[in-house]
C-alpha cells in the first residue's frame, strides 16, 4: 500500500510540472490522445494491481515468519517439558517396578503426543507452501494476462494508425484528381470561348459579304427596271401566277393538316380506350365499419409498410395519415406485407400518429411482422391479420463499443426506452416486464418468440383474424406500368461482402435511437 501511495503521488506531481513546462508553446492536437490516455490508464491500473499483489505477498511472508516463530517457541516448550520429564524419571528410578511401568506408559503417551504435534506442524507447513505456490501461479497468470492485453491494444492501435494513414493518402489523391479535373474544365472553357469568337467573326464577315451582294443585286435590278419596263410587267404577271400557285399549295396543306388531325384524334381515342381497359372503372368501396364476418374491405385510403422501418419510412407513413385526416374521417388502412422491424423512435412516431388520428387507422398484416413492426400490430387499437401470418417479439438490441461508465449510462437509457415501448406491450399481454422477458426465453432459447397469427390472437398480439382482404382501392392494372420505371420506397441497395454474403446496409440512426430489427443471418447491417 505504501508503494501504491508513492506511485500515485509521483504521477500527480509529475502532471502539473509537465503542463507548466509546455505552457509557453502551443500544443498541436494529438490524433491519438484518446488511445494514449487509455494506455496510461491501463499502465496505472496494472501498477496498482502489482502493488496490491506485492503487499499481499509481504503479508503472507510475515504470517509465515510468525508461524515459524510460534513453532520454535512450541518446540522449546516441548524440549523443556522433556527435560523436566527426564528429571522426574531420575527421581523415580528407585521406585518399585510397578511405578516404573506406570512412568514408562506416561512417557510413551508423551512421545506419541510429541509426534502428533510434530506431524500437525508439518501438515500446517505443507498447507502454507501450497497456498504460497497458488498465489505465485495467480501472480504469473495476471502478469501474462496483462502482457496479452497490452499486445492486443498495441495491435489495435497499429491498425488504427494504418487506417488513418490510408485515409490521409486517399484524401490527397482525391484532392489531386479534383485539381486536375478543374484544370481540364478551364482549358475546355477557354477552347470553347476561342471557337465561339472564331465563329462570330466568320458570321460577321459572311453577313457583310451577303449585304454587299444584295446591294449589288438591288442596283442591277433598279437599272434593269429603268431600262426594261416591259420586263417589269412580265415579272409582275409571273409574281401573280406564283401567288396563285402558293394559294393552291396552301389549300392542299390545310387539307393534309385536317387529315393529320383526324389521325391524331383516332390515336387519342385508341389511347383512352387502352387506359380504360387498364383500370377497374369503378370507385373504391369506403365503409364506415370495414370489418365484418372475417372480411376486411380496404379502400384507396391505404398506406404500404414493407421492409425495415427507419426515418424516411416514418415520414412516408405519417404524412399520409395526416393527409387522409385532412381529406375526411373515413377509415385509413396501414397494410404491412413483410417487415423485420427497425428504428424504435420511428416506430413510436407511427404509433403516436395512429393513436392521435381523427380517422380510425386499421393495421392489416398479410405475411410477416417482427420486432418494431410486431409492436405496431400489437399496440394498434385496430389490428387484423391472415391466420398464417407470423408475428415475432424479442428484446431490443444495439451493438456498442464503450467503457464501463458508458455501458452503464447506455443501460439506463435503454431502461427508459423499455418503459415507453416494452412496458405497454407486456402490460397488454398480461405480464410484468421481467415476467414477459422470462417468457421470451422460455419459448425460445434466443428470446425470439414467434407465433402464427391464429395463435397470436389468443395471446393478444393481434386483434382480429381475417380470411379475406378486399383491396378495392387498387383500380389500375399494376402490369400497365413498366417494371423498369418503378422504384420501391422500401428497397435499399443490396451489396456483397468479401465472403460472398449478400447484405443491406441500414441508414445511420440518431445518437439516442436503437434498431429493433430481426436479422439472425446479418443480412441487415
Amino acid at each position: 500500500m505504501r508503494f501504491l501511495s508513492i506511485l500515485l503521488s509521483t504521477s500527480l506531481a509529475a502532471g502539473p510540472a509537465f503542463s507548466l513546462g509546455e505552457a509557453a508553446k502551443p500544443i498541436p492536437p494529438d490524433p491519438l490522445k484518446k488511445e494514449k490516455e487509455i494506455v496510461n490508464k491501463l499502465s496505472i491500473e496494472s501498477s496498482i494491481e502489482k502493488a496490491k499483489h506485492d503487499a499481499t505477498l509481504r503479508l503472507v511472508n510475515q504470517e509465515l515468519e510468525e508461524l515459524h516463530l510460534r513453532n520454535r517457541v512450541e518446540k522449546a516448550k516441548e524440549e523443556a517439558a522433556d527435560r523436566a520429564k527426564k528429571r522426574k524419571l531420575d527421581l523415580y528410578k528407585l521406585d518399585s517396578a510397578v511405578e516404573r511401568l506406570s512412568v514408562d506408559e506416561d512417557l510413551q503417551k508423551l512421545v506419541l503426543e510429541k509426534e502428533r504435534i510434530s506431524l500437525e506442524h508439518l501438515l500446517a507447513l505443507e498447507k502454507l507452501k501450497k497456498e504460497l505456490e497458488a498465489m505465485e501461479l495467480e501472480q504469473k497468470r495476471l502478469e501474462a494476462k496483462n502482457l496479452l492485453e497490452t499486445a492486443k491494444f498495441t495491435a489495435a492501435l497499429t491498425t488504427l494508425r494504418q487506417e488513418r494513414d490510408k485515409l490521409a493518402l486517399e484524401s490527397q489523391l482525391n484532392s489531386e484528381r479534383d485539381k486536375k479535373a478543374l484544370s481540364e474544365l478551364r482549358r475546355t472553357k477557354e477552347k470553347a470561348q476561342l471557337e465561339l469568337e472564331v465563329k462570330l467573326i466568320a458570321l460577321r464577315t459572311e453577313k457583310e459579304l451577303t449585304k454587299a451582294e444584295n446591294d449589288k443585286n438591288l442596283e442591277a435590278l433598279r437599272k434593269a427596271h429603268l431600262s426594261h419596263q416591259s420586263e417589269r410587267d412580265t415579272i409582275d404577271l409571273e409574281l401573280k401566277r406564283m401567288g396563285l400557285q402558293g394559294a393552291k399549295l396552301k389549300l392542299e396543306s390545310e387539307e393534309k393538316q385536317n387529315a393529320i388531325s383526324l389521325l391524331r384524334a383516332e390515336l387519342d381515342l385508341r389511347t383512352k380506350k387502352h387506359e380504360w381497359k387498364h383500370e377497374a372503372n369503378k370507385e373504391p368501396t369506403v365503409l364506415e365499419s370495414p370489418y365484418k364476418d372475417g372480411r376486411i374491405t380496404i379502400s384507396d385510403r391505404r398506406i404500404d409498410l414493407n421492409g425495415p422501418i427507419y426515418g424516411r419510412i416514418g415520414d412516408h407513413v405519417n404524412e399520409r395519415i395526416h393527409y387522409f385526416n385532412n381529406v375526411s374521417s373515413d377509415p385509413i388502412f396501414l397494410v404491412i406485407g413483410s417487415s423485420p422491424g427497425g428504428s424504435v423512435s420511428t416506430g413510436m412516431r407511427i404509433l403516436a400518429a395512429i393513436r392521435k388520428s381523427k380517422a380510425p387507422v386499421h393495421v392489416v398484416l398479410k405475411s410477416y411482422a417482427a420486432s418494431m413492426a410486431a409492436i405496431i400490430v400489437s399496440l394498434a387499437p385496430r389490428s387484423y391479420s391472415y391466420p398464417d401470418a407470423v408475428l415475432l417479439h424479442h428484446q431490443m438490441y444495439r451493438l456498442i463499443v464503450a467503457n464501463t461508465r458508458e455501458l452503464r449510462e447506455e443501460l439506463e437509457w435503454r431502461k427508459k426506452y423499455e418503459l415507453r415501448v416494452f412496458a405497454p406491450l407486456a402490460k397488454k399481454f398480461g405480464y410484468s416486464m421481467e415476467g414477459f422477458r422470462k417468457k421470451l426465453y422460455e419459448e425460445n432459447s434466443a428470446g425470439d418468440w414467434k407465433e402464427f397469427a391464429s395463435d397470436a390472437q389468443k395471446l393478444k398480439w393481434v386483434g382480429n383474424i381475417v380470411t379475406d382482404i378486399r383491396e378495392t382501392g387498387i383500380i389500375k392494372n399494376p402490369d400497365s406500368v413498366p417494371v423498369s420505371k418503378t422504384k420501391s420506397l422500401f428497397s435499399l441497395e443490396e451489396k456483397t461482402d468479401s465472403q460472398g454474403q449478400r447484405y443491406v446496409k441500414l441508414p445511420r440512426l440518431d445518437p439516442t435511437d436503437f434498431y429493433f430489427i430481426y436479422s439472425p443471418d446479418s443480412y441487415y447491417r
